[in-house]
């Protein structure tokens, strides 16, 4: 139904209006977030698992919180931090998501240009591979190099999170050890360490 009536306003607007950067930008980021897990079927699919995350939290949170009280603050502590870590790295890919769209339109254009029928014949007429290639090849390395901070930001981001995961474990399975030394059961021993 929304890809219908997106398709509907973009025939239907005045062309001088369509042929903008700022509507052929934007086009591609609507059909995106219409489509799979970025669009509605995402966003239920997603709350779907949030809902369950967050009624597993309270779950374990309640469990452990029988354990030791600092054991859950820590825990939620460490996933503050990889949670704003995870935050950073998408708003740096967003503050870059109207660059990295330009770049896809100039390359899928280029890309069409150069395999199009009725385009084919001029490219090969006046050879125009000859710039479109290199033109084609500018906008992928830009792309290239955009793409690849985003990944750093990302590989930063779930770096800490390992990190973080490390530590966590380094302190929770120290702690259950300690308690079983000093005598607690082995079957609670294994509710927790589960």
């Amino acid at each position: 139904y929304l890809m219908v009536k997106m398709l509907n306003k973009s025939t239907e607007m005045d062309y001088s209006q369509f042929e903008q950067d700022v509507t052929q930008n934007e086009m591609p980021k609507c059909k995106n977030a219409l489509e799979g897990s970025a669009g509605p079927d995402g966003f239920y699919k997603n709350n779907t698992a949030l809902l369950t995350g967050i009624a597993g939290l309270i779950l374990y949170s309640i469990l452990i919180a029988r354990l030791h009280i600092l054991v859950v603050l820590m825990l939620l502590g460490m996933s503050a931090v990889q949670y704003i870590a995870c935050e950073l790295a998408k708003n740096y890919e967003e503050k870059h998501r109207d660059q990295q769209a330009g770049h896809n339109r100039y390359q899928e254009y280029l890309f069409n240009q150069s395999t199009d029928l009725k385009s084919g014949k001029d490219v090969r007429l006046y050879q125009l591979q000859k710039w479109l290639i290199p033109l084609y090849e500018k906008h992928n390395r830009d792309h290239q190099k955009q793409a690849a901070k985003n990944q750093s930001a990302y590989f930063l981001a779930d770096f800490v999170g390992l990190l973080l995961v490390f530590l966590r474990d380094a302190v929770c399975y120290g702690y259950l050890l300690y308690l079983l030394i000093q005598g607690m059961g082995i079957s609670e021993f294994v509710l927790y360490l589960g």
